[in-house]
C-alpha cells in the first residue's frame, strides 16, 4: 500500500517538476535581457526577478544509490539588503526544482543564495534553506535498494555554486546540493545532486 503511493507520489513529482522546469526554460528563452539597464536595476524591488538557471545533472552522484538524471531550474529574485555591505548582509532569495528523470527522488527546495567572491568572470556562492520531497521516508520492502531512506518529508538544503559569466546577461554554473535532515528524524541518509545549468542575468 506504502509503496503504491509512494510510486504515485514519484509520478506526480516528476511531472509537476518537468511543467516547472519548463516554464522556467519558456521565460529564460523568451525574457529580453536588454529590457532592463543598469540604471534601472537599482529602482528593481527585491520580489523581481533577477537571475533564472536551467539546466541537467545527476541526482545521487556519489554514493549511487539513486544514481539517475535529472533536470533543475532555479529562479533568484533580486538581493535584499545593502550590497555595499559585508555579502552575509545580503543574500538572494531563490526557488528551486530538481527533477528526477527516472521517477526518483524530486524536490523543491526556497532559501538564500549569496555570492562569496569574484574574480573577473568567475563567482563563487553557497546558498542554504529548506526543501520538500517525494522520495522514500523508510524502504517499505527489502528489495528498494535503489532508493534512499530520507527520513522526514522536509529537509534542509545547502549547496555551492561556481559560476562564469559569458557575456553581461548570460552565463554558466556548476551546482552541488544536499538535502537532509541534520539527523533530527530516525533515519537520515541524505541526499546529494550536481550538474551543470544555464544562466540568464535580468
Amino acid at each position: 500500500m506504502n509503496g503504491g503511493i509512494n510510486a504515485q507520489m514519484g509520478k506526480l513529482g516528476t511531472f509537476w517538476g518537468v511543467v516547472a522546469f519548463a516554464l522556467m526554460s519558456g521565460i529564460a528563452l523568451a525574457a529580453p535581457p536588454a529590457a532592463i539597464d543598469d540604471a534601472a536595476v537599482a529602482d528593481l524591488a527585491w520580489y523581481s526577478p533577477s537571475e533564472i538557471a536551467v539546466g541537467a545533472g545527476a541526482d545521487d552522484p556519489f554514493q549511487g544509490i539513486e544514481r539517475s538524471a535529472e533536470l533543475s531550474g532555479v529562479v533568484r529574485l533580486q538581493p535584499i539588503g545593502d550590497p555595499n555591505s559585508f555579502f552575509f548582509f545580503h543574500p538572494r532569495p531563490e526557488f528551486g526544482v530538481n527533477v528526477d528523470l527516472q521517477g526518483k527522488t524530486s524536490f523543491a527546495f526556497t532559501g538564500l543564495e549569496w555570492t562569496f567572491f569574484k574574480w573577473h568572470h568567475i563567482s563563487l556562492g553557497g546558498d542554504f534553506g529548506g526543501a520538500i520531497h517525494d522520495g522514500r521516508l523508510h524502504k517499505e520492502t527489502p528489495d528498494l535498494l535503489d532508493r534512499k531512506e530520507l527520513g522526514s518529508r522536509f529537509e534542509f538544503h545547502e549547496g555551492f555554486i561556481l559560476a562564469y559569466q559569458l557575456t553581461k546577461h548570460y552565463g554558466l554554473e556548476m551546482w552541488l546540493d544536499h538535502i537532509s535532515n541534520a539527523g533530527l528524524a530516525k533515519v537520515n541518509q541524505g541526499l546529494e545532486t550536481s550538474g551543470l545549468r544555464a544562466t540568464l542575468k535580468f
